[in-house]
């Protein structure tokens, strides 16, 4: 579907709302010419690498396939170069100290040179400078190349760049960049907490007197700002297809009620009872929660479910296998047991193998003595000691104890 002047302003105009993406403006949308935006230069690093043949393309020019970790950018692969295979003689130079191994790697990726250790104090950068015993420490000899073209294109500007980091051991502070760098010594400094960027980049909004008379002139007003752009959203939707126009009305629902909470004074309240689980590395839980960046970290996140499914029925039919000779086989025979292994996941709690193996220990010990004891009702041990042990350790017996 061609999308002619007009209409094109009409959706310009539900930015005001943040309009969310219609499949309407897909498509041949994309060859429009758009509008001039000012120049910006993300980038992005990762320190622990990703597996070379899931970045690649398949093959060079412009007739390729995408490997795993690059797959999503399909759609978008013909404005898109792909950069592999670079050598980097200054680390040549440099010696073993910089060739093998990690020294002086990542320092040396965005700024073309080595740390400030392999030179004089007083420097010009120069390959001739380099000392004979040159070391790997210091932070890289000059700026990086996102720093040079920042000030190129940003001389003067407040704020030449916006620094921010993920790091999960220090992810309320700030941490010094091993690839990127302002100068000699002097790597540039990662924001890691989300309060203090979003303090950062926004403390320069209007307070005071100033926004309190805004604010008042907007209550006066008593309108909401779906107002300001009603007779678009009505010319936007003629036309639209069914999921089109739900996904629309949707968004009103949401921005409407958005003002709603605002007016009635409502707060955000922290969630509570959000524990990590316990004895779990950042590798386990980043395909359950961080799906998408687990992928663009290598992982094969589809392949590591699949294989996690059939583990587990693997174990299955071995328990099955183990216990065939002890206990009788008929159709019913899972049936008994399953309360049994209902009982020990529940007490052992979630990803707790070693618990497991604990709680079937003192499950089988207690219902085999309760019915060699108590013949008449030995059987109902087993649940007194799962209300004991639930009040107890409701997150799993060797769980870590929540603090609140």
């Amino acid at each position: 579907m061609r999308i002619n002047r007009r209409r094109a302003l009409i959706g310009l105009g539900g930015i005001t709302v943040g309009l969310p993406w219609l499949e309407k403006l897909d498509g041949k949308a994309l060859a429009q010419a758009a509008p001039t935006r000012p120049k910006r230069v993300i980038t992005m690093t990762y320190a622990m690498g990703t597996p070379v043949g899931q970045w690649v393309p398949s093959a060079p020019g412009a007739t390729f396939t995408l490997p795993y970790v690059t797959a999503p950018l399909e759609k978008f692969k013909s404005r898109c170069l792909f950069v592999s295979g670079l050598d980097h003689k200054m680390l040549e130079q440099g010696g073993s100290g910089f060739t093998f191994g990690h020294p002086g790697k990542q320092e040396a990726a965005l700024t073309g040179t080595l740390t400030a250790g392999a030179f004089p104090t007083n420097n010009a950068n120069n390959v001739s400078e380099i000392l004979a015993m040159p070391g790997t420490t210091g932070g890289a000899n000059a700026a990086s190349i996102e720093t040079v073209i920042g000030k190129s294109l940003f001389a003067g500007h407040a704020r030449p760049s916006v620094d921010l980091g993920v790091d999960g051991d220090q992810h309320l502070n700030k941490v010094a960049s091993g690839f990127c760098f302002e100068g000699r010594s002097a790597p540039v400094s990662m924001d890691c907490s989300p309060l203090s960027a979003f303090t950062s980049l926004f403390a320069n909004l209007p307070m005071g007197a100033q926004a309190d008379a805004a604010l008042a002139q907007l209550k006066l007003r008593n309108k909401s700002v779906l107002d300001a752009v009603r007779d678009s959203f009505a010319d936007l939707k003629v036309g639209l297809g069914g999921d089109d126009q739900r996904r629309l009305s949707e968004h009103a629902a949401r921005i409407r009620q958005v003002e709603l909470d605002m007016q009635a004074g409502a707060v955000c309240v922290p969630p509570t009872g959000i524990a990590t689980p316990a004895k779990m590395s950042m590798d386990q839980i980043a395909p359950l929660q961080i799906r998408v960046m687990a992928q663009a970290m290598g992982m094969n996140v589809p392949v590591l479910f699949s294989a996690t499914f059939a583990l587990g029925c693997g174990l299955a039919a071995l328990g099955g296998i183990l216990a065939a000779p002890m206990l009788p086989i008929e159709p019913m025979w899972p049936l008994k047991y399953l309360v049994l292994v209902l009982v020990i996941v529940a007490l052992a709690g979630h990803g707790q193998v070693t618990a497991s193996v604990a709680v079937a220990v003192i499950v089988g010990v207690v219902e085999t003595a309760g019915r060699y004891l108590f013949p008449q009702s030995g059987g109902f041990l087993i649940y007194l000691l799962l209300i004991v042990l639930m009040v107890w350790r409701p997150d799993g017996l060797l769980a870590r104890r929540r603090t609140t």
